[in-house]
């Protein structure tokens, strides 16, 4: 397998967020006229069934952990489609909750999602020591090459174990692209501050630059949003500033940071001091223009974390479904619960 880049990586999600939605519901990925007039026969809610009751806090912690959670499970999926070519549907509920219990801290999680999820694949039970046959699976494949993004992942991930390797300076910039898509998800309920380019001059190290107009220095004009920051927005479609934005978060901008409103003017704008530095700026190419794309490509071969807008849009698609399945999950009745059959809020 061939190394992608991250905009390669950002195009193949697309076509994985429509497989792996169709698991979900076939109504939402919209997968034939067939499957949008009826229910879809598959046993996708069979498998993600609790045979143990699950706490709320559980789910939460879930969802919200980036190193083992929601997001590490997505991009497991991802991998493993990129590398085996298929996306069964008891490979993805496997590749979804395989870290379930080590999430909330369990050591022993193999074991004990065996207890709360019986139905899943047989190497979802064991995929922290693998067999070799193991490591031809959707479920291992896709992890190991997620869990290779960290420093010291030979400690657990044997290099002779990886179906494929693309070399450390692929492996930082995956690293850099992950650590950027765990700022987006971690921080999607809190407000950020956008700005975009008027015209492309080259790097700058400080973002956003204030400018003069009609002879007065004016405090750059912001756009106020969350995460995956949609379409609409202060400017026109076809606005320069609309091609490429940085985001950043206003929590990392300080208390006071916004100016009054700009008369006549329906956004903020940021106070003078409140440039950051170009490189903790989020950055989203929302198109195909030529000078967007030369500056999306200089950004991102200077570190910065960027990313296509189709595919912020597809991630958190496809992560709200799977968000709302599993706090679902506490409300999930299954047959053999008893009493004392469950895992509690102090778990």
């Amino acid at each position: 397998m061939k190394a992608p880049s991250v905009s390669q990586m950002q195009q193949r999600f697309l076509q994985f967020e429509k497989l792996a939605t169709r698991h979900l519901c076939a109504r939402c990925a919209g997968s034939s006229k067939r499957n949008m007039r009826s229910h879809r026969g598959n046993r996708l809610n069979e498998t993600l069934t609790p045979h143990q009751l699950i706490s709320k806090d559980a789910c939460r912690w879930f969802v919200e952990d980036t190193d083992h959670g929601l997001i590490h499970a997505v991009l497991v999926a991802f991998w493993g489609w990129m590398i085996t070519g298929k996306l069964g549907m008891r490979d993805f509920s496997s590749a979804l909750l395989h870290d379930f219990a080590r999430a909330w801290g369990d050591d022993d999680h193999d074991s004990r999602l065996q207890a709360i999820f019986p139905l899943l694949p047989e190497c979802t039970y064991s995929h922290s020591t693998p067999t070799d046959h193991d490591c031809k699976t959707l479920l291992v494949s896709g992890d190991r090459m997620e869990l290779n993004r960290f420093h010291d992942a030979e400690q657990w991930v044997k290099p002779e174990l990886l179906p494929c390797s693309f070399g450390d300076e692929w492996t930082q910039k995956y690293y850099s692209f992950r650590s950027a898509l765990d700022k987006l998800w971690s921080l999607r309920n809190q407000p950020w501050a956008g700005h975009g380019f008027e015209r492309w001059g080259g790097m700058v190290s400080s973002w956003p630059e204030q400018r003069f107009q009609r002879g007065i220095m004016q405090n750059p004009a912001i756009e106020i949003d969350r995460p995956p920051f949609r379409k609409c927005g202060t400017h026109g479609e076809d606005n320069p500033w609309r091609k490429l934005r940085g985001w950043i978060p206003l929590s990392e901008l300080g208390d006071a940071a916004i100016c009054a409103s700009i008369p006549h003017r329906d956004h903020w704008s940021l106070g003078a001091s409140c440039a950051r530095s170009t490189h903790d700026w989020i950055w989203i190419l929302a198109s195909t223009s030529k000078p967007a794309v030369t500056a999306a490509k200089e950004l991102r071969e200077s570190g910065c974390a960027v990313f296509q807008r189709k595919f912020v849009n597809s991630f958190f698609r496809l992560s709200h479904l799977i968000e709302t399945r599993v706090e679902t999950l506490p409300h999930v009745a299954c047959p053999q619960i008893s009493p004392q059959n469950s895992i509690e809020d102090s778990a």
